[in-house]
């Protein structure tokens, strides 16, 4: 939870937790004519503004209770898509992997991604797998994988890989993508012949 001394309209936002990209916020007025007059609502920071929704004011009980709901019903949110997931949750350590080397190709490969890298609901093992497509992008110091378990296309700096996921490292669900993975580029390959 973060302690916050940010500003909506009147209220001064006191609490925010951030889960599911979305962060639950509670604020209390510090008016003289509205002594009582506590908020919560969702806060949302988008590149052009920020946006606020579902404000609603009300007493102090009132308004912590519902706080308190909206940041259970985003944990749900997490609880189900993990349990939809059917796959195993384990993060991949550091020990899991061939660390990568500077100036090694490392393209077509399976790597984990440090897990610091994401939110922490998502420091999971499904989300940390990638297969590299781009190697040395313009930056010259990034690549580009797609994460494995939704083919969710991501750059990431080499400093954030933990490595090639070692071969008894990797899961079966896993090796079934890059099969399928490899298997679709060779016939985009063949039919540009």
């Amino acid at each position: 939870m973060l302690e916050t001394d940010w500003m909506y309209e009147d209220y001064q936002i006191t609490q925010a937790i951030d889960i599911q990209g979305r962060m639950v916020i509670f604020g209390e007025s510090r008016l003289d004519n509205k002594p009582t007059a506590f908020l919560c609502g969702y806060y949302e920071p988008l590149l052009l503004a920020d946006a606020y929704s579902e404000i609603q004011i009300g007493s102090y009980l009132e308004m912590m209770e519902l706080f308190i709901k909206r940041v259970q019903c985003q944990i749900d949110k997490v609880r189900e898509e993990q349990q939809e997931m059917d796959v195993p949750l384990d993060a991949i350590t550091r020990e899991m992997c061939v660390p990568y080397q500077e100036n090694t190709g490392i393209r077509g490969q399976m790597v984990a991604i440090d897990p610091m890298r994401f939110r922490p609901e998502d420091r999971i093992g499904p989300k940390q797998i990638g297969y590299v497509i781009a190697d040395q992008t313009p930056s010259k110091n990034s690549m580009v994988f797609r994460r494995l378990y939704d083919g969710r296309e991501m750059c990431c700096f080499y400093g954030d890989i933990l490595g090639v996921i070692k071969s008894e490292y990797q899961s079966d669900w896993a090796k079934e993508v890059v099969c399928q993975l490899e298997k679709n580029d060779e016939n985009r390959k063949g039919e540009t012949r």
